[in-house]
C-alpha cells in the first residue's frame, strides 16, 4: 500500500457482491472476496478483489457505538479494519453475500488512518468522526439494501447525518465542514459537487440543536489563562465559544504550548471536561490536569507544565470524573515516550 494523503477521503456506498470467506487465523483475519463489487473512489467506480480485514480498534468500535447512541438506533453494521488498496484509503459501508439470506453489512476501514486521525486534535480529529459517521449514515438509512451503489441524494443524506453526529459529539460547524473542504467541485453520477455537500453537512450539525454552555455556567467558576503568544489565539476562541470571561495573566514562557490545566474539588467536572475536550478539538493537546498544589485555591487554570509527554486522547478527556491528584498514572504523574 502506498503513503495515505492526510486529506485523501472517499465516502462511498460499496456493494459486495462476491463470496465473503473466513479465515480462521490468528488475529481474527478475514479474506474478502469481493471479485466485482463496484466501489466509488472520489470522481470514478472501481472494482474490487480480494481484501484482509482484521478486528476493529477500540478507538473505531467505541465512536461507532457513540454514533448510534446519540440516534438512538441499534448498530445494525460490523465494524472491521481493511487492508484497502489506495483506491479506498479511508473508509467504506459494505454488504457481504448481497442479495442472499447470509448478507452481512460492514464497514471497512484503514486502521493506519484512523491511527492518524482518532488520535489527533482539531480538525483532524473530528474529520475522522465525520468520515466514520457518514458511512454508518448509509447502513443507518438502508443505502446500501438496493444494491446501486453511490448517488447523489444519498450522499447528501449521509453527509447531512455526518454534520448531525459531529454535532452531537461535541464539534463545531467548522470541524464538520472539515472534511469535505477538500472534495471536488463538480458534481458527477454517483457524488454531488462540494457545495451541495457542505449544505448537507451545514443543515444536519443545525438540525442536531445542540446548546452552547452560556455565559452564567462559568459566572461562578474563576478561570484563570496564562496566554501564550504560540497558541493564544486558538485558546481565546475556546474561551469565547463557552462563554468564560477569564483573567489573562501573561507568561513567562512565550515560546511554550499551552498543555495543562490545574482544578480544584470545588469546580464541578463537567466544567473542567469540557474545558479540556473544546481545548483538544481546536487542536491544544492537554498533556495533564491535576489539581492545584495550593488547597485554598478556587477555579481552573489554563497553563503551561515542563514535561513531554503525548497529549492525552478525546476518549480519556471524555472519562475524566474528578479534579485528580497530581500522583493520578492516567491525568498526571509524568510518563515518559514509549
Amino acid at each position: 500500500m502506498g503513503m495515505i494523503s492526510r486529506r485523501t477521503f472517499c465516502t462511498c456506498c460499496l456493494t459486495a457482491t462476491g463470496v465473503f470467506a473466513v479465515s480462521r487465523a490468528a488475529h481474527s483475519q478475514e479474506l474478502l472476496n469481493l471479485e466485482g463489487s463496484v466501489a466509488c473512489a472520489g470522481r470514478k467506480s472501481i472494482t474490487l478483489g480480494n481484501v484482509y480485514s482484521f478486528k476493529a480498534s477500540s478507538e473505531a468500535m467505541s465512536l461507532v457505538g457513540k454514533i448510534c447512541e446519540a440516534v438512538g438506533l441499534p448498530q445494525n453494521f460490523e465494524v472491521r479494519v481493511a487492508a484497502v488498496s489506495d483506491d479506498i484509503a479511508n473508509a467504506a459501508a459494505v454488504i457481504a453475500y448481497y442479495g442472499t439470506p447470509d448478507a452481512k453489512r460492514l464497514v471497512l476501514y484503514n486502521e493506519l488512518w484512523v491511527q492518524d486521525y482518532l488520535r489527533s486534535t482539531g480538525d483532524e480529529y473530528w474529520s475522522g468522526v465525520a468520515l466514520l459517521a457518514h458511512e454508518c449514515g448509509h447502513h443507518l438509512s438502508g443505502h446500501t439494501l438496493d444494491g446501486q451503489g453511490s448517488k447523489p441524494p444519498k450522499e447528501l443524506e449521509a453527509d447531512s447525518f455526518a454534520g448531525f453526529i459531529v454535532a452531537k459529539l461535541g464539534g463545531t460547524r467548522e470541524q464538520a465542514l472539515a472534511l469535505f473542504e477538500d472534495f471536488p467541485l463538480e458534481a458527477t453520477e454517483t457524488h454531488p459537487a462540494r457545495s451541495d455537500r457542505l449544505q448537507a453537512v451545514a443543515v444536519g450539525w443545525r438540525n442536531a440543536g445542540v446548546p452552547t454552555r452560556s455565559e452564567s455556567e462559568w459566572a461562578n467558576i474563576r478561570v484563570n489563562y496564562f496566554r501564550k503568544r504560540k497558541d493564544g489565539t486558538k485558546v481565546d476562541e475556546v474561551l469565547s465559544d463557552l462563554g468564560i470571561q477569564a483573567n489573562h495573566y501573561a507568561s513567562e514562557l512565550e515560546d511554550a504550548d499551552t498543555n495543562h490545566i490545574t482544578c480544584s474539588d470545588d469546580v464541578p467536572v463537567s466544567a473542567v471536561r469540557a474545558l479540556a475536550l473544546a481545548l483538544h478539538d481546536r487542536g491544544i493537546a492537554i498533556q495533564s490536569i491535576y489539581q492545584h498544589a495550593d488547597k485554598a485555591f478556587s477555579g481552573i487554570n489554563i497553563e503551561f507544565v515542563g514535561w513531554h509527554r503525548f497529549g492525552l486522547s478525546r476518549s480519556v478527556l471524555e472519562q475524566l470524573d474528578r479534579c485528580p491528584p497530581r500522583s493520578d498514572p492516567t491525568y498526571g504523574t509524568y510518563q515518559p515516550r514509549r
